[in-house]
Order: structure tokens, then C-alpha cells, then sequence
């Protein structure tokens, strides 16, 4: 029984390391096939970055730190250079 437990918890294991890979491929996916169709204001909205302001407080993650996080990316320019491809 203790086999067939550690087992079950090493399957699920994989299975959650595995996930975190699947997520962040198909964020790019729907980020890069919103960015190529102009028409559609998704398109417009994934990218945007404010301009005016500046970020106080804790520096919480954006979409596009996500997005730069997950392709080890640097800057906005490099993330719209990848979504073109």
C-alpha cells in the first residue's frame, strides 16, 4: 500500500512540474495569434504599457513581465519580435 501511495504522489509530482511548462507555452500561443490580427483589440491591449505614472509600493507582476519571464526575455521590443515569428 506504501509503494502504490508513493508512487501515486511521485506520478502527480510530474504531472504539476510538467503543467507549469503546457501554461506558459500556451500564454504565448493566444498573446502571439492576438498580436499578429490587427483587427482584433486584444492585439492592442496585450502589449499596452503605461507610459505616464510610475509603479509604487511592491513591484507587482504584469502580463508583460510574465510574458518576458516566461521566454527570458529583457524587454517589450524582444516579446513583440518573438510574437511576430
Amino acid at each position: 500500500m506504501e509503494r502504490s501511495l508513493n508512487g501515486c504522489y511521485t506520478r502527480m509530482l510530474r504531472a504539476a512540474l510538467n503543467m507549469g511548462d503546457k501554461v506558459a507555452a500556451r500564454r504565448m500561443g493566444i498573446v502571439g495569434h492576438c498580436s499578429r490580427h490587427l483587427e482584433l483589440l486584444a492585439g492592442k491591449v496585450i502589449l499596452w504599457e503605461p507610459t505616464h505614472g510610475y509603479r509604487r509600493g511592491r513591484q507587482r507582476g504584469t502580463f508583460l513581465d510574465t510574458l518576458n519571464k516566461d521566454n527570458g526575455l529583457e524587454s517589450i521590443e524582444e516579446l513583440r519580435m518573438c510574437m511576430e515569428d
